[in-house]
């Protein structure tokens, strides 16, 4: 019975992983206790919700997905739209664990493997934060107060997760050119855009300098932009060198329209191709080294330049009802139980499960 108590068992919840961006170390917080909660050692009696095969849900595991998604959403939504938001979120929660046990469970079914892909994840982790190696993102990651196995955990869960919606509902999704076409027509207003570029920059502080120093500075950036040019690492110059506000970021700028810039750096950003270097630039603060990394140009972009950003859209639209099937049939073909006074909206009725097991 669902009243009975058990230890906690070490499941963590591999949606945290999703909320993470470029800066994924401020989005660590959001699951700090989610881990320290479930680390094997801890033998703390839980009140048992929901039994998914030989998986279990906790009330903390319950209780920390919604503080989480409190904690996500307060980061967008403010006042009486977020109530509103949590309200109609929270009642999914524990949807969410169970597609998230049922979804881990298929992956090991259909014995989908991912340590190349948890490898490969890691490394872009520590590459996106400018990190040398993983010994360096596992202190960083220490550093936040998170055990790195359970860090890891929640990666290799949520590749699970994608593997499986890739493999068993995402493969069936096929996007036409004319579905494409389609929706730009309905909708080419919204891609229209201003004229912008994204780029990074290494800047060479000359403000409160003599000439002296001041000449210094000059080919300080002039080496800098020959090291540049000759295929070092930008990322890696800007964070050595650059004395700019964005060389932790590796000097990176988003995308940015031309009437914000300085003028002398607008004229030279717009005049550059796709990963090109520019030659230092004098402003009042010092020497700039451009790199574009990318541009928008003005006005309504043709179909092509905007096809693989709709197929994204289409492809979501399409998989959203898909996985919700798929996850009804998972539903169908397991043993899950949940605890009164826990409702899974994503249950099956009793009669379809009935139905299923007798065809």
């Amino acid at each position: 019975m669902l009243e009975g108590l058990l230890p906690v068992r070490n499941q963590l919840e591999c949606e945290a992983v999703k909320s993470m961006r470029k800066n994924w170390i401020l989005a660590a917080s959001l699951f700090v206790v989610l881990a320290t909660m479930c680390r094997a050692e801890q033998k703390v009696l839980e009140e048992i919700v929901a039994r998914v095969n030989d998986d279990i849900i906790t009330r903390s595991d319950f209780e920390k997905s919604k503080q989480q998604l409190r904690q996500e959403l307060g980061q967008q939504f403010f006042g009486a739209d977020l109530e509103r938001e949590i309200a109609a979120k929270e009642q999914n929660v524990l949807r969410d664990l169970i597609d998230q046990l049922l979804l881990i469970q298929k992956a090991k079914e259909l014995g989908i493997s991912v340590d190349t892909e948890l490898v490969k994840t890691l490394d872009r982790y520590r590459d996106e934060n400018h990190l040398k190696t993983l010994d360096d993102l596992e202190r960083e990651v220490t550093r936040q107060g998170i055990n790195y196995e359970d860090f890891k955990s929640n990666i290799r869960n949520s590749l699970f997760t994608q593997a499986v919606i890739r493999q068993e509902v995402g493969r069936r999704i096929q996007i036409t050119q004319e579905e494409i076409n389609k929706f730009y027509e309905a909708h080419k207003k919204e891609f229209e855009r201003p004229e912008e570029v994204r780029f990074r920059e290494i800047l060479i502080s000359t403000e409160g300098k003599e000439d002296a120093q001041v000449k210094e500075a000059a080919k300080k950036a002039g080496d800098l932009a020959a090291r540049a040019k000759k295929g070092e690492d930008f990322a890696d110059l800007a964070k050595k060198f650059s004395d700019g506000p964005t060389a932790k970021e590796g000097g990176e700028q988003d995308f940015i329209q031309r009437n914000l810039l300085l003028k002398e750096i607008a004229d030279v950003v717009f005049a550059l191709k796709r990963n090109q270097v520019s030659d230092p630039i004098l402003t009042k603060f010092g020497y700039k080294i451009i790199k574009l990394e990318d541009k928008h140009e003005s006005g309504i972009p043709t179909v092509d330049k905007v096809n693989d950003q709709i197929t994204n859209i289409l492809y979501m639209q399409q998989l959203a009802p898909e996985l919700r099937v798929f996850l009804g049939q998972l539903r169908q073909e397991s043993y899950l139980e949940v605890k009164s006074g826990y409702v899974d909206t994503g249950g099956v009725s009793s009669e379809v499960k009935s139905e299923a097991k007798s065809n």
